[in-house]
Order: C-alpha cells, then structure tokens, then sequence
C-alpha cells in the first residue's frame, strides 16, 4: 500500500507531498486534486521534503539522492547528495541547503547546489533531522541518542547533549525518532523509542521535563 511520509505547505492553494512508493504529488487545496507530480527518485522519500524560498520543491530519497523541482514539478537540479539515506533537507537563513545521513551535515550552495561544506559528527549513528534556531545554529538529533548544536563555518560540533541511561552495568541509548523546535525556536520536543518525550530549552541548553 502507498503511504503518504510529509507534507508540506507551499502556498495558501497548494501543497506538497511525498510517499513510500518513491513518488510525490503537488496538490491543488482548492480542486482537491493532483496538480503534477514528482518523479525520478528510485527509492522512498521519508522524511527529507523542504519548501525553498521561491517555492520550489527539494526532496532527498532513500537512494540517497536530492532533486529539486519548481512547484509545477520541472526538474532543475538532481545529485548524489550521501553515501546512505537523505533523512532531513533545511533551507538555512542564508538560503542554501543542509542535509543529513550517515556521513554528517552537509551544506549546499543555494544557486549551483554544489557541496561547501560538511560538518562531521564522528560516529557511526546516522544524523535524522536538523532545524536552524533563531542564532543561526544548527541542532541536529542523532539514532545514537544524542543533541548536537552545529555552527555551519565549523566542521565538528560545538556542544553535544546525551540522553543515555545506566541499566545494569551497561548504557542503554534510547534512539530519537521525532523532534519538532517550537515556533519561537525556543524549546524542542524529542521522541525518545524509549517511549519517552523530552523537552529541551535550547536557550539554556538543558532538559526541562
């Protein structure tokens, strides 16, 4: 069966979705109908589905590629973005792009779309979803358990946060499979597979509740 993964807003008629059987449709909200649709991707899009600026459309695949299409689905741009999964895409307040996977934050140049930077993690979890504060920091959540907070013209972290827990003698790593940073930017909610949410002030930098 397809499922629809994200959706997205792209005007006040339009919106965007993405979905498990590699494919994504444009919607027209005023017709409730498919207004065109994205293809070309040869895996499914999860999760990685950004609205630029100028309302075209980026989309990162589990085949480990980003196309970016314009809101009528014309492809403009398509490349090898990691080495695994596209798992997030964000349009920084500079306007290029960032995405992440398994080998890190990587910055994209907003016009051509080539690589300026990568900002390395050093571990072997994959970096699943990224958002930008109002600081123009980074803050990325890892499947390793962990909070990063990113400065985009510095390779490695500047700060990192844990949500391990000691459990006869070993640490258990609960994996992350949600975040969502408030309007404000904030506080940040955390889906925890320990079936737990943490709320974390990203001001402070430390957990509330």
């Amino acid at each position: 069966d397809i499922k629809i993964n994200r959706m997205k807003k792209i005007n006040n008629s339009h919106f965007v979705s993405v979905a498990n059987d590699s494919t994504g449709k444009v919607w027209n909200m005023n017709l409730v109908n498919t207004a065109c649709d994205l293809t070309g991707h040869i895996h499914q899009v999860i999760s990685a589905l950004e609205i630029l600026s100028d309302n075209r459309i980026a989309t990162g695949s589990w085949d480990s590629r980003i196309r970016i299409y314009s809101s009528s689905c014309i492809l403009q741009a398509d490349f090898i973005a990691h080495v695994g999964y596209v798992y997030d895409i964000l349009q920084l307040q500079d306007g290029n792009l960032a995405s992440c996977s398994w080998d890190g934050i990587k910055i994209w140049n907003k016009n051509s779309f080539a690589l300026v930077r990568i900002l390395h993690h050093g571990n072997a979890r994959a970096i699943i979803e990224i958002e930008q504060l109002l600081n123009g920091l980074i803050v990325s959540v890892s499947s390793d358990g962990s909070l990063r907070f990113w400065d985009t013209s510095v390779v490695s972290s500047l700060r990192e946060m844990n949500f391990y827990t000691w459990t006869d003698g070993i640490y258990f790593s609960p994996h992350m499979t949600a975040m969502k940073v408030s309007r404000n930017k904030k506080l940040l909610a955390l889906a925890l597979s320990n079936f737990t949410i943490c709320i974390v002030d990203l001001v402070e930098e430390h957990v509330i509740r």
